[in-house]
């Protein structure tokens, strides 16, 4: 997992079998900002420092990509084949921000339980769900509905995140329509995706990793995963198929009785400084580390 940012993935439709995915940074390209999509949160790992994107599915239930709350063993070019996730970070170095602007916390959720699916490979397993110590209020997150079905090649959805775009601050919230779905599970015919995820346009970036896709009726159908450099493809987990964890997931929180816990308490449990300047140092750490140059490396590798 990225020191300073965490980022969803883009994957092109046409890839050989034999090409490479990996981890790298990304944003929304050419988003626009969204105000209206309160049930897309910011995650923010206090461990790493580092930024992504979520969803709010239940009131004490966000979405997110396990690379997000968990190392990547055998990366950061992303292998079927061999890469794996690593040890799941603690609950109490997780934190969710509410808020339209994630340089901005107004709103810091805390939480008391990480859910990972079985397993450790990595495609196929790029999903996450964090359990919050309270419900969230309606006028802070709405949750937003998942969709039952997969999504069918040249349907169209919207991608949204908290990722940077080069033109806005850092951790601001992000949305782009009109994006196409490129290919479905085994019928993408690729060793670069599992059969419960999926290939679409690209536009998601540094610190989008986590965030929804939404069909053209709002509902979720997919977690940003992992990008192609460039950011011109994005492959997602499929929410359909995913419904055994997700239900897992929702089961688990109406299981956990809630708790009193707040950010700040999860930033002691962190060792760092409690409250705004932290998060505020998080984000500018973040956003420095992104303005750095980096190498692009060749076409052929995907990272998520």
């Amino acid at each position: 997992m990225s020191r300073l940012a965490l980022l969803c993935g883009v994957l092109a439709l046409g890839c050989a079998a034999g090409e490479e995915t990996a981890t790298s940074r990304a944003r929304i390209i050419a988003g626009a900002p969204s105000d209206d999509a309160r049930g897309v949160v910011a995650v923010v790992n206090t461990d790493s420092g580092s930024i992504c994107s979520g969803v709010v599915i239940h009131p004490r239930v966000v979405l997110t990509a396990r690379h997000c709350v968990a190392r990547i063993e055998h990366g950061p070019t992303i292998d079927c084949s061999r890469t794996t996730f690593g040890n799941v970070t603690d609950a109490g170095h997780m934190l969710v921000a509410t808020t339209t602007d994630g340089s901005i916390p107004d709103q810091k959720h805390a939480v008391v339980r990480v859910v990972v699916p079985d397993g450790g490979k990595f495609c196929g397993g790029d999903l996450a769900a964090l359990i919050l110590a309270k419900p969230l209020e309606e006028h802070e997150a709405a949750p937003i509905d998942l969709r039952a079905d997969s999504p069918v090649p040249g349907e169209t959805f919207s991608a949204i995140g908290f990722g940077r775009d080069g033109a806005s601050p850092s951790g601001s919230r992000k949305r782009r329509d009109g994006l196409r779905v490129s290919c479905v599970g085994e019928g993408c015919r690729s060793t670069l995706l599992a059969r419960t995820e999926w290939w679409g346009d690209g536009a998601v970036c540094e610190g989008d990793s986590g965030g929804p896709a939404l069909d053209s009726n709002g509902r979720v159908v997919g977690i940003a995963s992992r990008k192609r450099d460039g950011c011109t493809a994005t492959i997602y987990a499929d929410i359909a198929t995913s419904s055994a964890f997700i239900s897992s997931a929702l089961a688990m929180a109406n299981d956990t009785p809630e708790s009193a816990d707040t950010a700040a308490c999860s930033y002691a449990h962190a060792r760092r400084p409690g409250g705004f300047l932290v998060f505020a140092a998080l984000i500018a750490l973040y956003a420095r580390g992104s303005s750095r140059p980096t190498t692009a490396p060749p076409p052929s590798r995907l990272r998520a």
